[in-house]
């Protein structure tokens, strides 16, 4: 994270009374991210709306964050998942075993009830989703590794433009 002061959102610099280049010049000098709106889609219910909101707050405190369409997808995803994953996981805390005795009807040989060992649905459910997330979180630069990664490719983009810069030198004919 860089150090110093975020800049001011847009609208707390904005005055009555300016004219209309500088506050042109004020929206054009704040960085994409702190003018954005992270508007919630209609689609999410309550709790995934206050997942939305503790995701896009994360998101703002990013100095390099810019949300584009795509990003506003994929954190919809991870808000449905989200919700998915916890409920999963409260019935997996009722009933927290890998696997569970189905009742199949009917009796066998011996006269015991016909019975096998399923996975627990909400551990396959719980599990699913933990997967989901995960990769969500990283894609978004939510976790230490997605930060990494986008880091890496940032400064790959560097390395190979000095690499390519100084390969030129190196073929030069000036003998």
């Amino acid at each position: 994270m860089p150090a110093g002061r975020p800049p001011k959102i847009v609208h707390d610099r904005l005055k009555e009374g300016m004219r209309k280049d500088e506050i042109q010049n004020i929206k054009n000098s704040t960085p994409i991210f702190m003018t954005q709106d992270f508007i919630p889609p209609d689609t999410l219910t309550a709790k995934e709306i206050k997942i939305w909101n503790e995701i896009t707050t994360m998101l703002k405190q990013m100095y390099s964050c810019y949300i584009s369409d795509a990003d506003r997808m994929l954190i919809e995803t991870l808000c449905k998942s989200k919700t998915e994953y916890d409920r999963a996981c409260k019935e997996w805390d009722k009933n927290p075993r890998m696997y569970i005795l189905e009742d199949l009807g009917g009796f066998d040989r011996d006269g015991n009830p016909k019975q096998s060992l399923k996975l627990n649905q909400w551990y396959v459910i719980k599990r699913d989703f933990s997967k989901i997330l995960t990769k969500a979180y990283s894609e978004l630069g939510l976790t230490p590794m997605g930060r990494a990664k986008q880091g890496m490719a940032s400064s790959k983009s560097k390395e190979d433009k000095e690499r390519d810069a100084f390969l030129s030198l190196n073929d030069r004919s000036d003998d």
